[in-house]
């Protein structure tokens, strides 16, 4: 046989072989042309299901696709399985496609899955000028108390939008630890947002009375317990950190820190454990301890360390409240009312204890028209532009059925701070009590929308749901 007949006997006998491990002709397209099809029609219906499902098959004919990578990432992650997301988001990232957005999801999924480390490398890499991936990006930074990825990612907001009040607080509460002269720079300019400005003002005076202790143990620990007060607990921690460093024998230090991280969700105990074997008769190693406890449900030994506290320091208002705080937990109203009582008589000035006592007697409605309004009205009185304030005797007014005074009280709160989810909530619950059920649901809706705090949005979510809101 000759050589080229050898040849087409091979090709005959090859070709059938060959076709026959190739799909019948016109297959994937089809089946491509209809997974593309459903995806469409999902996204135009919004059938989030039909989509994920959907894009799975387009992705087994098309898994260059790093866009659609994205997306699948982002259904699952709506979904609530973060392994798969994961693994999508990774596909999109391996093949350079995965934008500055699926960056941050990709972030958030590896601290789904225990991945920080990971995370803090991929946050590391993020470059845009879109202000609001930055501060999601920056958000999740905080979470992981990467103080220095935090700073850049809100620098590089900062070069985007330098006129946002939002990122002048967030960048002054991050650099009062280190850095308090720009610190200093940024609140001044942030306290010109109503939402910002007791917070910034009390901020601003700390520096201005502290800040030549730049550097040193005593300013990390002043800065931590100002941003605590504060509540700016990610900022705290990192002055807390910088403090223990500073002092290594210096159990507040210690104490403080430990809280800080229990604040956080963190493990706290084995700082709060250290702080006790350096001064175990000490104020702050005391009142933390007692926290700690009282936050564990052990109130008669959360109480036998806030009394120890109060011998340290007999003067200090804070764990007279705790006390009370503690008595009421444990049901002991009429004792816990002792205690805020003697607080505000401690010092009449010291808006936190008239706050402390109003908040008691409206929580628990305890000797509420003779004690917890008048509270409220003083608390009011110290602090007349403070919309908190405002919203507590509000509050207490909706708790005595007094509907229109609540009303103008809330009413003045929100126009002062616009986005306060638990001022939005209160309106909600007034407007609920009026029967103006369409006017209740827009506020419960602009509260889950603005809440930082997942307590509230719960609330406000429930709140809805109770009222026939899907």
């Amino acid at each position: 046989m000759r050589k080229g007949q050898k040849l087409l006997m091979l090709l005959f006998f090859l070709l059938p072989l060959g076709f026959a491990a190739l799909p019948k002709a016109g297959v994937l397209p089809e089946n491509l042309t209809r997974s593309l099809h459903n995806e469409r029609t999902a996204l135009a219906t919004g059938d989030a299901e039909m989509e994920l499902a959907a894009l799975e098959q387009v992705l087994e004919f098309q898994p260059w696709r790093g866009d659609l990578w994205q997306r699948l990432g982002r259904l699952f992650m709506d979904r609530g399985d973060a392994q798969s997301a994961l693994y999508a988001f990774e596909e999109a990232q391996e093949l350079g496609q995965l934008e500055p957005l699926g960056q941050v999801w990709l972030a958030d999924m590896l601290i789904a899955n225990g991945y920080g480390d990971a995370a803090k490398h991929v946050l590391r890499t993020i470059t845009t000028d879109d202000v609001f991936i930055l501060f999601q990006a920056a958000a999740l930074a905080a979470q992981l108390n990467d103080h220095e990825v935090l700073l850049n990612l809100l620098q590089q907001a900062y070069v985007a939008d330098p006129g946002s009040s939002e990122l002048n607080y967030q960048l002054g509460i991050h650099m009062m630890t280190d850095d308090p002269g720009n610190a200093l720079a940024h609140l001044e300019l942030a306290r010109k947002d109503l939402s910002h400005k007791a917070a910034a003002d009390y901020l601003i005076q700390v520096i201005q009375q502290y800040g030549a202790l730049k550097g040193s143990g005593e300013w990390y620990l002043f800065t931590g317990q100002a941003l605590a007060q504060a509540d700016e607990w990610n900022a705290a921690y990192h002055a807390f950190t910088q403090a223990a460093q500073a002092q290594p024998q210096n159990a507040s230090a210690f104490a403080l820190l430990g809280e800080t991280q229990l604040q956080l969700g963190l493990d706290g105990w084995k700082n709060l454990e250290k702080a006790w074997k350096l001064d175990p008769e000490g104020e702050m190693v005391n009142g933390m301890m007692g926290l700690y406890y009282q936050r564990q449900g052990n109130l008669e030994k959360a109480l036998e360390y806030l009394r120890k506290a109060q011998v340290a320091n007999p003067g200090a208002v804070v764990w007279v409240m705790e006390s009370g705080r503690t008595l009421a937990a444990m049901g002991d109203l009429e004792n816990a009312l002792g205690e805020f009582t003697r607080a505000v008589e401690m010092d009449m000035q010291n808006v936190d204890s008239w706050q402390a006592l109003a908040e008691f007697s409206i929580v628990h409605n305890y000797q509420l028209e003779s004690a917890g309004l008048p509270a409220a009205r003083q608390a009011l009185a110290l602090e007349p532009e403070n919309p908190v304030m405002m919203d507590l005797l509000g509050t207490a007014y909706l708790q005595l059925g007094d509907l229109d005074r609540a009303d103008r009280f809330f009413q003045d709160a929100l126009m002062r701070d616009p986005e306060q989810a638990a001022i939005l909530i209160h309106l909600g619950q007034l407007s609920l009590l009026r029967e103006e059920k369409e006017s209740a649901f827009d506020y419960l809706r602009r509260a889950v929308t603005s809440a930082r705090d997942e307590r509230l949005r719960d609330l406000a979510n429930r709140l809805l749901k109770e009222n026939g809101v899907q």
